[in-house]
């Protein structure tokens, strides 16, 4: 599915460039000008499957020909096509990095000379060791500009939500540190897999039952009692079957923050980027744990940090000069 947002029948600005970023859902392509504004998008949901039967450079191939780019037009890929098992293993830069780190790590892609891999962000420190792949692309647009910051934000925490959420205190304009929370994960295995599941009727979202769960987060105990107080509360009536659902998926995002609160403890405000329901919910959770929250497009940010990376590496011009 492609969408091009541009005006038909008006001259549009010029695209400089291609970004395709790889998730286990989906893959993504975008359609840039070298600022990393979005002149058309398309995605490939099935993409296994295609890889498995014809090879990355098939859908890769596929995605451009939806996006209606020419041949040779520069491309910056994100994401699991750079993992072990991907197209080829673009390997991590050290933390602290930042967008000078990235490009420096570029790989190209096999037998594709205009297609350029970014390499993940690897922590490894007697604190801890934790890995990011795709986030750092997105950090790299937060970096750029976000909104009453047009020279980017520089210092703070961000949350990426998703399967995997990302938390990460930037500094001095690098990411300096951050954790991965498998949050997403569990919720699905809980729900398919686990106690609380058999309970569960639906995968609603109630606000009342979501911020029930984010409160019961700060209660005596870990969320491992608190999954299977999940369904103590359904089994003696205290939550209805359809509320089990949203309350265990508060509970286990109010951990999270409060587990990123008690890590950094001068966090009293978060800059979200993705999606606008999880945003949405992780807002609310940091709401009520005395936490602002401003909210990104992930889209935007992505964008902005293929062309960031792209002028970097001198893919494309610098259309300010």
């Amino acid at each position: 599915m492609t969408h091009n947002p541009d005006p038909p029948g008006e001259p549009g600005p010029k695209t400089a460039l291609v970004g395709l970023t790889w998730h286990p859902q989906a893959v993504r392509a975008l359609r840039l000008t070298a600022d990393g504004r979005i002149l058309a998008t398309a995605e490939e949901t099935d993409w296994r499957a295609r890889v498995a039967a014809d090879g990355h450079a098939a859908v890769y191939d596929s995605l451009r020909h939806a996006l209606g780019v020419p041949d040779g037009l520069p491309a910056l890929l994100a994401g699991a096509v750079g993992g072990r098992r991907g197209w080829i293993d673009a390997g991590y830069v050290d933390c602290p990095a930042g967008p000078g780190e990235l490009t420096a790590g570029l790989v190209p892609a096999p037998a594709v000379p205009e297609a350029l891999i970014v390499p993940g962000i690897r922590l490894d420190t007697v604190r801890g060791c934790d890995l990011m792949r795709g986030p750092e692309t997105r950090l790299a647009g937060l970096l750029e500009s976000v909104p009453g910051a047009r020279d980017g934000m520089r210092d703070g925490v961000v949350c990426l939500p998703g399967h995997h959420t990302t938390w990460v205190r930037l500094g001095d304009g690098r990411v300096r540190a951050f954790v991965t929370h498998t949050t997403g994960e569990v919720m699905q295995l809980a729900r398919r897999h686990g106690t609380p599941g058999r309970s569960m009727t639906g995968e609603g979202h109630d606000p009342t039952a979501f911020t029930a769960g984010v409160d019961a987060s700060g209660k005596p105990g870990g969320p491992l009692d608190h999954l299977f107080q999940a369904r103590a509360l359904a089994r003696t009536g205290r939550l209805r079957p359809e509320d089990v659902h949203p309350w265990t998926r508060g509970m286990l995002i109010g951990h999270e923050c409060r587990g990123m609160r008690a890590r950094w403890r001068d966090a009293s405000a978060v800059v979200l980027v993705g999606g606008l329901e999880p945003m949405a919910r992780y807002a609310e959770a940091l709401r009520r744990i005395a936490v602002t929250a401003v909210q990104i497009d992930g889209d935007v940010a992505l964008a902005r940090g293929f062309a960031r990376l792209a002028r970097r590496a001198g893919l494309v011009a610098d259309p300010t000069g």
